[in-house]
């Protein structure tokens, strides 16, 4: 199983484009950090959304604002100059709120395509 989940603080606007059957490709990175002894370390990651994942990302996900991602890892080999070179991904397929600089509740949660449900004790078999 490939699941990878992220949560981290978006580095740009995502740029999306649509592709020649119009489905919406949204791209963009994210930073994730942690405390190494004394020091931070940050890692940036690139995104890749693609359907209504991207049309949710392009509304909803912009710079600094801080998210949780789901999606599987990536890795795709190009050829360029005789070079080879290989690119890592992350091809997401759930987007969270986590907080930031915009508050969730500024968006129509009906509108929310990827939303989490919450459970109850009613909902669990035990």
């Amino acid at each position: 199983m490939n699941v990878c989940i992220l949560i981290g603080n978006v580095g740009k606007d995502p740029d999306v484009t649509y592709s020649s059957s119009g489905m919406a490709i949204a791209k963009f990175s994210v930073a994730t950090s942690k405390k190494v002894k004394e020091e931070k370390k940050t890692q940036w990651h690139n995104m890749v959304a693609f359907g209504k994942t991207a049309e949710f990302v392009a509304k909803y996900v912009h710079k600094g604002d801080r998210f949780a991602f789901q999606g599987e890892i990536d890795y795709n080999t190009v050829e360029k100059d005789g070079q080879k070179r290989t690119y890592t991904s992350i091809i997401i397929d759930k987007v969270d709120f986590c907080g930031g600089n915009r508050a969730p509740d500024a968006v129509d949660s009906a509108q929310l395509e990827p939303a989490n449900t919450q459970t109850t004790d009613d909902d669990l078999p035990f």
